[in-house]
């Protein structure tokens, strides 16, 4: 599925991420830590052990390689393309 890539260092890229939990743990390396929105329909998962700086959300350092996923509806996936996952 498209979603947003965002690696220390750089600007963020739309791209096609992994749509499993194990799948996004073996991209980030280790444990995927969830930050939701209060706002937008999206998530970002990151996974922050012994990785560099890359972004503050709310405050708090986030490290390493983040990863922002979206949804509408009740659709979880990219939003405006990408064959998204739905909730019946």
């Amino acid at each position: 599925m498209k979603g947003i890539l965002i690696e220390p260092g750089k600007g963020p890229v739309v791209t096609t991420l992994p749509d499993t939990l194990q799948g996004i743990e073996a991209w980030l390396g280790g444990h995927a830590d969830q930050k939701y929105f209060s706002r937008t329909p999206a998530i970002l998962m990151h996974s922050a052990a012994g990785r560099e700086p890359n972004r503050i959300w709310r405050g708090e350092v986030l490290c390493g390689t983040l990863l922002c996923y979206g949804w509408g509806s009740r659709c979880f996936g990219a939003r405006g393309g990408g064959a998204p996952a739905c909730s019946p």
